[in-house]
């Protein structure tokens, strides 16, 4: 009886000192939050300005791509940092009031840090779309893609644009303020057929369709590498013949590979 006693009064305090101390789990979260949105601005801002001080690598079309994504991953770290700085719930909100209604529909929804988190991943989709290129098609990459500058800036243009597209057209009319003067997102439908299809948009164009375009365009290039190994290992016409003389005609199995197209001056 002693022990249940122990056992249940050291529960209850524990949960009463939690209940009591909400402040304190906040400020751990909030400092991880800010340690990690301030890493990681400085970081990508470094990539970003190394590229751009050191013009050799203006060169080279796959550094275009690192800036764009640097640039992205950047943006994602100022949006966490403000999204922590200024959290939900931090301001009673009036339904019918401009400003709190774009506030709730564009701030509280968390719509730019949920747009910018998913056009860093087609950002890396758009490098290796790039990297696909020119491992695969390296004649058409060559000699069309990255002499393109419309084809390139179509190609970093769709990472920026696709996700606020998809979720601005989600998340906008489902967000609104209630009663309580409380922002929601996402939590009221007219019907479960809305909801169905509006989550199946998400998970296709955030996870689905990212993951499918990196796995099979990594996939092609390691098997177009390894074609091209295997390929390259012929004779070369000089060795050793069977007399153990040189001369040509004799063979020599050489290993000759070439991984990455060279990159040139654009």
């Amino acid at each position: 009886m002693g022990i249940q006693n122990i056992s249940y009064n050291a529960t209850t305090n524990y949960t009463v000192t939690l209940a009591q101390n909400p402040m304190e789990s906040h400020l751990v979260l909030d400092i991880i939050m800010f340690t990690m949105s301030s890493f990681g601005f400085v970081s990508n801002i470094f990539v970003v300005v190394i590229i751009a001080l050191y013009k050799p690598m203006h060169k080279q079309l796959t550094n275009i791509f690192i800036v764009n994504q640097s640039i992205l991953d950047a943006l994602v770290a100022v949006l966490l940092f403000f999204r922590t700085l200024f959290p939900h719930g931090s301001k009673k909100l009036q339904a019918g009031n401009i400003a709190d209604e774009i506030l709730c529909r564009f701030w509280y929804s968390d719509l730019p840090l949920w747009c910018a988190t998913n056009s860093s991943a087609y950002s890396i989709v758009a490098l290796t779309f790039e990297r696909f290129l020119a491992v695969v098609y390296p004649i058409w990459h060559k000699a069309n893609y990255r002499r393109s500058k419309i084809l390139i800036g179509i190609t970093i243009g769709l990472s920026w644009t696709i996700s606020p597209v998809i979720h601005a057209a989600c998340t906008l009319p489902n967000t609104m303020i209630l009663t309580n003067q409380e922002c929601t997102s996402l939590a009221i439908w007219p019907n479960d057929a809305t909801q169905i299809v509006v989550g199946s948009l998400f998970a296709c164009f955030e996870y689905i369709l990212p993951l499918f375009f990196l796995v099979y365009g990594y996939l092609r290039m390691v098997i177009v590498l390894n074609r091209r190994v295997n390929v390259s290992v012929e004779p070369t016409g000089i060795g050793i013949g069977g007399n153990g003389t040189e001369g040509p005609g004799n063979v020599k199995n050489c290993m000759k590979m070439k991984a990455w197209p060279e990159q040139e001056a654009m």
